[in-house]
C-alpha cells in the first residue's frame, strides 16, 4: 500500500473535511502524512509515493515531488496564476459542474462513522424542518421564502433567529431529529458540496437543483425533490411533510444514490485512477 502525503487546509479544526481524507486512506490501508499548510511552512519530512492537495496554491505545488493531484473542494476561478498552479498537477479533481476542460468532476463526499451512523439510529423526528450552513446572500433569499423551522450556521444575520453553528455529530443528530432538510448551495452555479450529501446520509433531503444533481440522483428522483425556485422549495417542503410514507420512500432512494459517495470511495477512485 501507499504512502500519502494528504496536504490540506482543513486539519485546524476536528470536524475538517482533511481528517475524513484521512481516514479513508487508512481504512483502504495506505499510511496518511498529514500537512495543514495553513499552519507549517514547509511540508513533514520523509517519502511518499503520492501527494494529494486539497485546494492547494502555487506555494504548495512547488515544494511538492512526484506524483501529485489536487482535488478542489470549492467553486474554481481560474485565473492565471490557479492555472500555472494547476497545470502542475498529474490529475485535478472538482466538483465544479461543467467540468473545465482537463478536469475530472468528483462531487463531494460523506463520513459513515458520523453521518450514517446517526442515520442507522435515527428515532422519531424532533421538528419539522431544518437548514445548516454559512450564510450568503443567495442562501438568505431562498430560505426567507422555504421557512425551515430552524436555521444553525455562521454569519447568519439576526433577523433570520439562527442557532449557532454546528459540525460533526451535533450536526448529523440535528438531522437526524428533522423530518426534511433543506439544502441550499452558496449560488446557484455551484457544484455538490459534502453537505448535500451529509444532509441525505441523515435525512430526507429536499435540494436546490445544482449542477451535477441529476447525474447523483437521477432524473426522475431529482425532479421529485429539487426546486428551481424558493416558491417551488416551500411547496415540497409542505408536500413531504404531509406525506410521511412517500418522504421515507424518497429517502430509501436518496440513499441508495449517494452509496458510494463517501470518503473511502472518492480516496479509491483516485488512487485507481493513477495505477
Amino acid at each position: 500500500m501507499a504512502r500519502i502525503l494528504l496536504a490540506s487546509p482543513f486539519f485546524a479544526e476536528h470536524w475538517d473535511a482533511g481528517h475524513y481524507w484521512a481516514r479513508a486512506l487508512n481504512r483502504l490501508g495506505h499510511s496518511v502524512l498529514g500537512w495543514d499548510y495553513r499552519l507549517d511552512a514547509t511540508p513533514p519530512p520523509g517519502d511518499y509515493d503520492l501527494a494529494l492537495v486539497l485546494k492547494g496554491s502555487r506555494r504548495v505545488s512547488e515544494m511538492l515531488h512526484g506524483p501529485m493531484v489536487c482535488y478542489w473542494p470549492d467553486q474554481l476561478g481560474r485565473g492565471p496564476a490557479e492555472e500555472e498552479d494547476l497545470s502542475r498537477y498529474d490529475r485535478v479533481y472538482t466538483m465544479a459542474r461543467p467540468t473545465p476542460p482537463g478536469m475530472i468532476w468528483l462531487p463531494g463526499a460523506w463520513e459513515p462513522q458520523v453521518h450514517g451512523d446517526r442515520r442507522n439510529r435515527k428515532g422519531a423526528p424532533v421538528w419539522d424542518s431544518i437548514f445548516i450552513g454559512t450564510w450568503t446572500p443567495y442562501k438568505e433569499q431562498m430560505l426567507r421564502v422555504i421557512q425551515p423551522q430552524h436555521l444553525f450556521g455562521n454569519s447568519w444575520p439576526a433577523r433570520m433567529s439562527p442557532g449557532p453553528a454546528t459540525y460533526l455529530h451535533r450536526f448529523a443528530q440535528l438531522l437526524a431529529d428533522s423530518r426534511v432538510a433543506i439544502n441550499v448551495h452558496r449560488v446557484p452555479t455551484a457544484g455538490l458540496t459534502r453537505r448535500f450529501f451529509e444532509f441525505i446520509a441523515c435525512t430526507f433531503t429536499i435540494s436546490d437543483r445544482a449542477p451535477g444533481v441529476e447525474e447523483i440522483l437521477g432524473k426522475d428522483l431529482a425532479a421529485k425533490v429539487t426546486f428551481g425556485t424558493a416558491e417551488e422549495g416551500r411547496e415540497l417542503l409542505l408536500k413531504y411533510l404531509a406525506d410521511p410514507g412517500e418522504r421515507q420512500r424518497l429517502w430509501q432512494a436518496e440513499q441508495k444514490a449517494i452509496a458510494n459517495y463517501t470518503y473511502e470511495h472518492l480516496a479509491r477512485r483516485i488512487i485507481e485512477d493513477l495505477a
